[in-house]
């Protein structure tokens, strides 16, 4: 029922997790909570089974992440819990394909269950130290997407990219291939910071330069 006209029920997986971004950003609630239900079921069948017809769905499923990770701290309930069930699911077969991947300890705290609400900043500064460490070859695209959602018009996705993105670019160090980009997301921050109408979103951009410096 969220999906719009004309979009046929016979997509590829890989196509069906693309045009589910989306909709991860409808300003409509009960359409952003059933996206994030349908990444999860796409999610659990990746880590359940990686036949043919799974083939380009992780790399869908990566790009989805900043979506994911923006609207754990959406300001609906529905869209918070369900957004929780899909990283735990993520973070499953994440860990499947690497045991020794910290996330899964990370996400067995108590506030991160679906059903509980996270102190925010918290899980932003440690979901980005392991990421960073863990999962490298996957943070620039992430930081590119987050960079994305400064541009778009909800206030509490503004800020809680900017928080996220500063967060990563932190962690970064400045140094390296990505150094052009963690100039960018300052660059981003800053500009967040002086020309954002949002007192809330200007907050959080102070904090997320606080890590990138």
């Amino acid at each position: 029922k969220v999906f719009p006209s004309g979009v046929s029920a016979e997509l590829s997986l890989p196509s069906l997790c693309s045009r589910l971004r989306t909709l991860h950003e409808s300003s409509t609630t009960e359409v952003r909570a059933e996206s994030f239900r349908t990444l999860t079921l796409l999610s659990d069948l990746f880590g359940e089974t990686q036949q043919v017809e799974t083939q380009g769905l992780e790399s869908q499923l990566y790009s989805s992440l900043p979506h994911v990770l923006v609207h754990v701290n959406d300001d609906e309930v529905d869209v918070r819990q369900r957004c929780k069930s899909c990283l735990h699911s993520m973070v499953r077969w994440l860990t499947e394909q690497n045991p020794v991947c910290a996330l899964a300890q990370l996400m067995q705290r108590p506030s991160y269950a679906p059903d509980k609400r996270m102190d925010f900043d918290e899980f932003c500064r440690d979901f980005a130290e392991i990421w960073v460490k863990e999962c490298r070859a996957h943070t620039e695209d992430l930081l590119v997407g987050l960079v994305g959602f400064f541009r778009l018009p909800g206030d509490t996705v503004r800020a809680n990219a900017a928080l996220l993105a500063g967060c990563f670019a932190g962690q970064l160090g400045g140094r390296g291939s990505m150094r052009s980009l963690i100039s960018q997301i300052t660059t981003g921050l800053i500009s967040l910071l002086q020309k954002d109408p949002s007192a809330v979103v200007r907050q959080k951009a102070v904090k997320g330069l606080g890590f990138c410096l």
